[in-house]
């Protein structure tokens, strides 16, 4: 159950993404494609850099691979396509059965929310394409 809350939302925000191309708005849905893009890679960029420093082991933590891409995804469609109360329910709950299943400490999740969502918020605050000229 808690391993396809992540593949769920991802389908959700790459659908939400692609949907303008239908009004044909290329430009604005490559620019959605981008930003979520470089969310999602974010969390991956951080995974990276902890396994290189130890930062979460050193504190006796570890990184949530799983709860960093859910709070990327959830800042994505909020920035982007609905700020909802059961958006973020639904986020809170996907950390609560990480938890109830002894995937994470409640201070991994907290830690790893921390110092990814700036990030991911930042980035989903720019247009990756901010002007296209054809020519």
């Amino acid at each position: 159950m808690a391993d396809s809350y992540n593949p769920l939302i991802g389908i959700i925000a790459l659908f939400l993404a692609i949907a303008p191309i239908s009004k044909k708005k290329y430009f604005a849905s490559l620019n959605k494609i981008g930003i979520l893009f470089f969310s999602i890679a974010s969390v991956y960029v951080l995974m990276y850099f902890d396994s290189v420093t130890g930062m979460w082991a050193h504190m006796g933590l570890d990184y949530s691979t799983h709860g960093a891409l859910a709070i990327s995804i959830t800042i994505y469609l909020a920035c982007h396509h609905f700020k909802s109360k059961l958006l973020y329910a639904t986020t809170a709950l996907y950390f609560a059965l990480m938890l109830y299943q002894e995937y994470h400490t409640l201070l991994d999740l907290i830690t790893t929310s921390i110092v990814l969502a700036p990030v991911v918020y930042f980035i989903n605050r720019r247009d990756i394409i901010t002007r296209v000229k054809i020519t």
